[in-house]
């Protein structure tokens, strides 16, 4: 009979020491901040108070119960800026790449065709002129250079000569060629070989027929 009660009473010490235990736990989880509802959502343990979710930062728009958080206020700082940028790049591309051509044709060297080059391929790295407008720059900067090119080679060639040491005996005498002879004609003293019934003056002079009304006029060529 007296081994009874101390089972009974090291059986109800047992009992009290068990709910004195989860009494403290629970006390200790009520202490860090967090209601347990809170804990299981966001994955924590309950019962350990150094077990805590984590306590991010976020800002309420005023007047309204919308909240931005971290993330959410990284985005619009990121994303907002490169948004404005890309638009002004697009409104303004047409009169940059207008800007572009102008300075090409205004050129006077190939060295000032490659430094318009150099700003508009920034630009184009930048996104503030368009691929089809880069493509239309190099296009123009390409015809111009080898202008320029050609230009050059011209100023600088050996074979050019003078046009004032040019032989042009050759032009000379194939022009004489083409030339017809003139003849001049008897002289006027050159006494007739003919005189016909209407008193014209025939004579026969370098196998050429010629003619003439009186002793004192010249001979004329007759053309049949």
């Amino acid at each position: 009979m007296t081994s009874l009660p101390e089972v009974i009473i090291g059986d109800l010490t047992v009992h009290s020491f068990k709910k004195t235990c989860q009494s403290g736990k629970k006390s200790a989880a009520g202490l860090d901040g967090w209601t347990d509802a809170d804990e299981g959502r966001e994955g924590t343990d309950a019962l350990n108070p150094n077990d805590t979710p984590v306590d991010s930062f976020e800002i309420v728009i005023p007047g309204t119960s919308v909240g931005l958080g971290a993330w959410d206020l990284i985005g619009m700082f990121g994303g907002i800026p490169v948004f404005a940028w890309l638009a002004f790049g697009f409104v303004t591309r047409n009169t940059r790449c207008s800007r572009f051509e102008q300075e090409l044709e205004n050129a006077n060297s190939r060295e000032e065709l490659e430094g318009v080059a150099l700003r508009w391929e920034f630009s184009l790295m930048l996104r503030m002129i368009g691929p089809h407008q880069g493509i239309r720059l190099e296009r123009i900067r390409s015809e111009l250079d080898d202008r320029f090119e050609n230009a050059e080679n011209l100023m600088l060639s050996e074979e050019l000569e003078p046009m004032t040491e040019v032989d042009q005996t050759p032009l000379v005498e194939d022009k004489e060629k083409m030339v017809p002879e003139i003849s001049t004609g008897p002289a006027i003293e050159t006494e007739a070989d003919q005189i016909d019934a209407n008193g014209y003056h025939w004579l026969i002079h370098e196998g050429v027929q010629w003619y003439r009304t009186e002793n004192e006029s010249p001979w004329f060529r007759f053309e049949n």
